[in-house]
């Protein structure tokens, strides 16, 4: 805020005697020429110009204060989006330790133990992302209101009176105090933030020294399974306790919707089929269904026992043709009997997951001759073993 004296706003017993106020304008500004500024004609120092000037100087130190302040507080901002740029790192890193965790559970999915440290890394990660984005928003309303507040002071006349100089310059401390309550408010957050990080660096040290445990375990768990394989025994990836067994058979024997596709020289197409095992019956049924999913005619069976392959993917000829083009070949399967194959889709790898593994548990127990498996849901890693 600025002010200058302004003469023709000055009690007029101020500028002389009753002779003085009959005198021109172009009068009254030579004298003022002559005695200098501030001054009347017997030589007497005005007061109010001088009470003017002092204002203005403390009100021009208050407007280099707040931008001193302003500048403080955009320092300690960009201070905290340095720290909100070291978080965001620091969880990209942790993105990409989840992304060869998920990489190596696809490959073993039944020898994951971590999944716990998964999930306490993903809560912390959430967590430092909430607060970062409450205290980018504090800061933006804090600058918004900052700058509003400047803008309104940098914009006001200069031809007030004392009062008003006076009402501004108690607004203008008032906003000072206001400006350092919320810096030391912005600076006890950033302590909290910074604390939080270093926390959760010391965390993220700790899961990252049991994560390397954890891949040293499954080196030594796929070294086992590929010895196992060369012997012709049933990878760990493919084996079930009792309890899962049960649990898995119960619900292959209720059976799932899936698409079935055509074999050989077979000219219709893909069609939605009931599958379902009878594994008291060792047979595989698979059956038509109405457009409301209800099942109808009889079913077709596949004797288990006359079963001599299991591929897993897009592997066999049924899925070279065009019809099955679009099939996922991560939720594809088929059954090698002696003169065809019999090719499923799944609806969701959850559901493929599920009938591989009842499949395996009940091929091995009712095999007659040995069975080969191949799974090349992972181009990358194709497994292969037989059931003997």
């Amino acid at each position: 805020v600025s002010a200058r004296p302004i003469p023709y706003l000055l009690p007029r017993f101020i500028m002389g005697s009753s002779q003085s106020k009959r005198k021109s304008k172009s009068h009254f500004q030579r004298q003022n020429d002559v005695e200098g500024e501030g001054k009347i004609s017997d030589g007497k120092t005005n007061p109010e110009s001088l009470l003017t000037e002092q204002l203005k100087d403390d009100n021009d130190n208050l407007l280099h204060g707040i931008k001193t302040l302003v500048s403080e507080f955009k320092q300690q901002n960009k201070e905290l989006d340095k720290l909100k740029v070291d978080n965001a790192n620091f969880r990209r890193e942790f993105k990409e330790l989840r992304a060869k965790i998920a990489l190596l559970e696809q490959k073993k999915t039944a020898t994951v133990p971590d999944r716990e440290i998964r999930m306490k890394l993903e809560d912390e990660i959430q967590k430092l992302r909430a607060t970062n984005d409450k205290l980018k928003s504090e800061n933006a309303n804090t600058i918004s209101e900052l700058e509003e507040k400047l803008k309104r002071k940098e914009g006001k006349g200069t031809g007030k009176s004392i009062s008003e100089l006076t009402t501004s310059q108690e607004l203008q401390m008032k906003t000072i105090k206001d400006l350092e309550d919320k810096l030391k408010g912005a600076k006890e957050e950033r302590a909290r933030l910074s604390k939080i990080n270093d926390s959760l660096k010391a965390e993220s040290q700790s899961r990252l020294e049991s994560i390397k445990d954890l891949r040293e375990g499954l080196k030594k768990a796929e070294e086992s399974s590929a010895n196992e394989a060369k012997n012709g025994a049933v990878p760990d990836q493919y084996r079930l306790d009792e309890k899962e067994k049960q649990s898995i058979m119960n619900a292959l024997s209720k059976g799932d919707l899936m698409t079935k596709y055509p074999n050989g020289s077979s000219i219709s197409g893909k069609k939605r089929k009931m599958v379902k095992i009878d594994a008291r019956n060792c047979v595989l049924t698979y059956q038509d269904v109405t457009g409301e999913g209800k099942v109808k005619g009889s079913p077709s069976k596949i004797y288990l026992p006359k079963v001599s392959g299991l591929m897993v993917g897009k592997v066999s000829e049924a899925f070279d043709r065009s019809v099955a083009r679009l099939a996922a070949g991560s939720r594809c399967f088929s059954l090698q009997v002696k003169t065809r194959t019999y090719d499923f889709e799944a609806d969701n790898n959850a559901m493929l997951q599920r009938w591989i593994m009842g499949l395996v548990s009940v091929l091995k127990e009712q095999r007659t001759q040995p069975i080969s498996v191949t799974d090349a849901r992972d181009p990358t890693g194709v497994v292969n073993f037989k059931i003997e």
